[in-house]
């Protein structure tokens, strides 16, 4: 019988202390995987307009987007787009939303300067992570603030009380028209 307040003859005589209890890290998903921060929008259906467009939105709150948009054609014409949208959802990039934008169209062929003032509604459905598609309709308030060639386009008068398509018909020198919009884009979020 060996006398318990004798040393330990071997290292597993001696008690240990259990060691505490350590919780497992918590399990953290990818930064974007279900929060994307930005969309890269590419709109190849656009009525009013014979441009396609691209359009880059970055979230910069949970429910405010900045945006830019560039838009070209083959008929010498070009645009770009800057403004905030707000989402009235739980998320930003994802549900309905209202934009307010400052935009600029040139026309070359026609030498068409038009600026001004747009707004629009929509919606943007995510039906996978990664991909967001959108439609929105609103509508444009075009001023032409300098004069242009005068020139008929397809056979369209310049001066226009509406303008249905920008370059080809515009309000004449300091005059304001709208334009509706109607716009479907598709593209990836990021």
């Amino acid at each position: 019988v060996r006398d318990p307040s004798a040393p330990p003859i071997f290292s597993s005589d001696v008690p240990l202390e259990a060691p505490p209890e350590v919780a497992p890290p918590p399990r953290t998903s990818a930064p974007h995987a279900d929060h994307p921060t930005a969309v890269l929008h590419f709109s190849p259906v656009s009525l009013f307009a014979t441009h396609l467009c691209f359009e880059l939105e970055k979230a910069i709150s949970q429910s405010l987007s900045v945006f830019g948009a560039v838009g070209a054609s083959l008929i010498a014409q070009v645009g770009f787009d800057f403004g905030l949208r707000v989402y009235v959802g739980e998320r930003v990039l994802d549900g309905p939303f209202l934009a307010a934008q400052g935009s600029v169209f040139y026309f070359s062929s026609a030498q068409v300067l038009l600026v001004g003032p747009g707004a629009m509604f929509g919606y943007v459905f995510r039906p996978r992570g990664s991909l967001a598609l959108s439609i929105g309709a609103g509508v444009q308030l075009w001023h032409q603030p300098i004069a242009d060639s005068n020139v008929r386009v397809l056979g369209v008068l310049p001066g226009a009380d509406v303008i249905f398509l920008p370059g080809f018909q515009r309000p004449g020198v300091g005059g304001w028209a709208p334009q509706p919009m109607v716009r479907i884009t598709v593209g990836p979020t990021f």
